[in-house]
């Protein structure tokens, strides 16, 4: 699939609820030459982005007063660092509408169930988030330097998704 032109729509029919409750407005870009996509949701609280490139999906939460981005699978761990929250998709293909839905229905559902604070305007997560971002940001940086056949690069590099976990138990603590 090449154009995803139903992405607005998918948009707003899945976040219809949170664009009436929350009085949201939709602003909408989409940039022919690469063929991405931009959907913003907003109100004077809070903004939630939406980019879809190449059928690739990221969602960002922005904080108005200060146009701090943060992507929406940080926050939610932020929030609840010991619960497994972040955007599913279902098995559809990946490259499909349907599973772009599915990961906009879940979306919707987690900011729904476990982000109103944040709908509201509560921003006072982000200066730890930031922290953390600077934090993985060196740890990286450390990472990269290892011999590539270092356990921790490869797992890094892998993919593994408690990386940064293993790079603090290894390096110690950045403050």
């Amino acid at each position: 699939m090449h154009g995803y032109s139903e992405f607005k729509e998918d948009i707003i029919s899945i976040f219809q609820e949170q664009i009436v409750k929350h009085q949201l407005i939709v602003k909408f870009e989409y940039e022919n030459s690469n063929k991405i996509y931009f959907v913003r949701l907003y109100n004077p609280d809070f903004a939630l982005d939406f980019s879809l490139d190449r059928m690739d999906l990221l969602v960002e939460i922005i904080n108005p007063r200060n146009q701090d981005s943060f992507t929406f699978n940080d926050v939610i761990h932020c929030l609840y660092p010991s619960r497994d929250l972040v955007i599913k998709g279902n098995t559809s293909p990946k490259n499909t509408r349907k599973f772009i839905k599915s990961q906009l229905n879940s979306c919707s559902e987690l900011l729904d169930q476990y982000m109103q604070g944040v709908v509201f305007g509560d921003f006072s997560w982000s200066s730890v988030l930031k922290n953390t971002e600077e934090q993985k940001k060196t740890m990286l940086a450390k990472i990269m330097s290892l011999d590539y056949n270092h356990p921790l690069y490869k797992e890094t590099i892998g993919g593994n998704k408690d990386w940064f976990e293993k790079a603090r138990r290894y390096f110690g603590d950045i403050k």
